[in-house]
């Protein structure tokens, strides 16, 4: 297992993203992955993270070109991320933001509750694969300072807990991380609602990006991060424009 450490190597932009130390093979299946256990991370090397294709689980960051499925087959993992200079919502997604004003919410640093661990095990019955043991397999139980800046952004209904999701936070970006939704609420979009929520508080902010984490080349239950304005794609060597992007087309 990989050794936990406080610095961080990361190798410079203009060299390819991979290299063979990362190579797996499996089934005649090639692909990459890499790994590093970090206990904490300053801002701007959680950015260089991000602008590299990296994702974190805990103090897990992580990156890799395939997924493997239940079914053998393994799909292509597309980073995404949104670029807020111009930045609009669509008019469904203003919708959203119509049909959820009774609606009330906060974003704090805090750790999780007991209300959020009781979301959690409702929400995550909408997984059929790989469902997730724990809270604690996205975040670490000092979200709120390990590894990074995290936050948490409520969505209360009066005074009941409906929505939540968690977030790293530095100067340039905010990435999420999860987001979960009580099953009485599936018809209000609270999903899509706690990522516009993040986005008009990274805009807010004053980020330039926002981080909704991977999704994969062929059409997959992560399709709707594909549905934002000003969406851009990691080749694993440069951001490119989503629309632009001809070389990710299932």
């Amino acid at each position: 297992m990989t050794q936990l450490k406080e610095t961080i190597r990361l190798m410079q932009p203009e060299v390819h993203l991979f290299s063979e130390p990362f190579r797996r093979e499996k089934d005649g299946m090639i692909w990459y992955q890499q790994e590093e256990l970090l206990f904490q991370t300053d801002d701007v090397a959680f950015d260089r993270f991000m602008e590299s294709g990296w994702r974190r689980s805990g103090y897990l960051f992580y990156r890799l070109t395939h997924f493997p499925e239940n079914d053998g087959l393994y799909s292509t993992v597309l980073p995404l991320r949104i670029r807020l200079n111009g930045f609009l919502f669509s008019k469904s997604q203003l919708k959203i933001f119509k049909k959820n004003a009774d609606l009330t919410f906060q974003i704090a640093a805090a750790r999780p509750t007991s209300e959020h661990m009781k979301l959690f095990e409702l929400h995550k019955k909408r997984f059929k694969a790989y469902p997730p043991d724990s809270i604690y397999d996205y975040i670490t139980e000092r979200h709120e300072r390990f590894p990074t800046n995290g936050l948490i952004l409520n969505v209360f209904d009066k005074h009941q807990l409906v929505a939540a999701s968690f977030i790293d936070v530095t100067n340039r970006s905010v990435s999420s991380i999860y987001g979960m939704f009580h099953p009485d609420y599936s018809q209000r979009s609270l999903g899509i609602l706690t990522m516009l929520l993040e986005i008009q508080y990274a805009t807010q902010r004053g980020c330039a990006y926002y981080y909704p984490g991977f999704a994969y080349v062929e059409p997959s239950f992560y399709d709707y991060k594909k549905r934002f304005n000003n969406l851009e794609a990691y080749d694993w060597q440069r951001w490119q424009s989503y629309t632009r992007l001809q070389c990710f087309k299932a």
